[in-house]
């Protein structure tokens, strides 16, 4: 009993310290997490809100994640076609990382960024479909 009560409060707490550290890149891979975070930012004062990080990503995202929803909205199908637009591209890149002369590694790290970029918009575009239930 004691042992579940452990791991119940441990949870709790990395959970709790979870949401303290999101950034305003974790709150766009994870749509579903910003109204909470919301309506915590609007239980503290003003002058609270302004310098807490976390209320400040969670409103920049509430932004950005309105825009791709209702790009969404206005022509689903363009909104996946970027996304497989986004795929092939990095499917492109991936061919490129393979085949490039590993010593130059400037190159390679440049190739490695471009991938790890496009690949967190495509996170973000589906996690927009996800919120509306796709």
């Amino acid at each position: 009993m004691k042992r579940l009560l452990g791991v119940t409060a441990l949870t709790i707490l990395l959970v709790g310290c979870q949401d303290k550290n999101m950034t305003y890149e974790n709150y766009m891979l994870h749509p579903e997490k910003v109204p909470a975070k919301l309506e915590a930012c609007r239980q503290m004062p003003d002058t609270q809100i302004r310098n807490d990080q976390t209320c400040i990503a969670a409103i920049k995202s509430r932004r950005a994640i309105a825009s791709l929803l209702k790009e969404l909205m206005a022509d689903p199908q363009a909104y996946g076609a970027k996304i497989m637009q986004m795929q092939i591209q990095y499917v492109n890149l991936k061919t490129q990382i393979h085949n490039a002369d590993k010593a130059d590694s400037k190159v390679l790290a440049k190739l490695q960024q471009q991938a790890k970029d496009l690949q967190y918009h495509i996170d973000v575009y589906r996690g927009v479909i996800r919120l509306v239930g796709g």
